[in-house]
Order: structure tokens, then sequence, then C-alpha cells
């Protein structure tokens, strides 16, 4: 005759009771889980960039302090928000082929005017696609202010522009 044992929640399969061992280590678990999610918060926090997660319907699952900032204002940025929502209908026409190469499966990168409070700023955009089993589950958003840089290029445009004039007369 052949004994089995079956194991439960609180037995190992050799039939040693574990619950006094288990609960402590899935306590311990959840606040290494807890700690390691606060951390990858804290660290995209403190990033001078914007940082989000869009899901394949276009809508904002996750946002750093930065994008909060950038965007938020005086109102609050919501999970569920769509891209459209965010960035209004102008920056979001300019993005959607973008949005779609990256629905698609593609990574992306372009300039696009985003709102800024009372104005637009200019700003580098990444669009790096989340493929899971082969589906498009979403994207990440990495987001760098251009704005400064593109003014100083202006401004040394037209110095060489009015340099130029100069030369010539």
């Amino acid at each position: 005759d052949e004994v089995r044992t079956e194991a439960t929640p609180s037995q190992s399969p050799g039939g040693a009771d574990t619950s006094a061992q288990a609960a402590p280590e899935a306590g311990h678990s959840q606040e290494v889980l807890l700690a390691a999610q606060q951390r990858l918060r804290d660290i995209a926090d403190n990033m001078p960039v914007l940082i989000s997660y869009v899901d394949r319907n276009e809508r904002y699952q996750f946002v750093n302090r930065a994008y909060q900032e950038w965007f938020g204002g005086p109102r609050k940025i919501e999970p569920g928000m769509t891209i459209l929502d965010m960035i209004g209908p102008e920056s979001y026409e300019r993005a959607r082929p973008y949005i779609e190469r990256c629905l698609a499966g593609e990574r992306v990168t372009f300039e696009n005017y985003l709102p800024h409070r009372a104005h637009h700023r200019q700003a580098l955009i990444n669009y790096v696609p989340q493929i899971i089993d082969g589906v498009v589950e979403g994207f990440y958003i990495l987001g760098t202010d251009l704005t400064a840089q593109k003014e100083a290029e202006e401004q040394l445009f037209q110095e060489k522009e009015r340099l130029a004039v100069t030369l010539q007369s």
C-alpha cells in the first residue's frame, strides 16, 4: 500500500506544517515588493523628463511627477485619461501617426509642441511599445523638453542672418 500525502496551504508535500513560516515570508515578500515599487516611483519622479505609460486604448496608467507638473498644473491628472485629453487635439494630430506606429510594435522618436500651462513647449518624444507574447499591450513615453535648445538655435540662426546682412553691406 502506498501512502500519499496531499499538500494543503499549511503543509509541505511531506506533510510538515509550514503555516508559521509562510505568513512571515509572505509579509516580507510584500514589504520587499512595496519597497521596490516605491524606489521605482522615486526614480521616475526625480528624473527631469516626462515619463508615462499608456495602454493600448491610449489611456494613461502612470505618469511621473514631471508629467504631472507639465500637464497637470492646477488640475489633477487621473489614470484613464486619454492622450487626446492630455495633450489636446492639435498636438494629438501631430502625434497620432507615431502613436499608430508604436501600437503596431515600432519604437518611434519625434518632436512635438505640447501644451505647458499657458503656452506650448517643444519636446523630443520617444514611444516604446510594451510587447507581451507578441501583442502590444501599451507603450512607454519618455519626453524631454527641447524648448531652451530650440530657442538658442533660433537666436543663433537670427544672429547668423544679421551677420550675413552686415557683411554684405
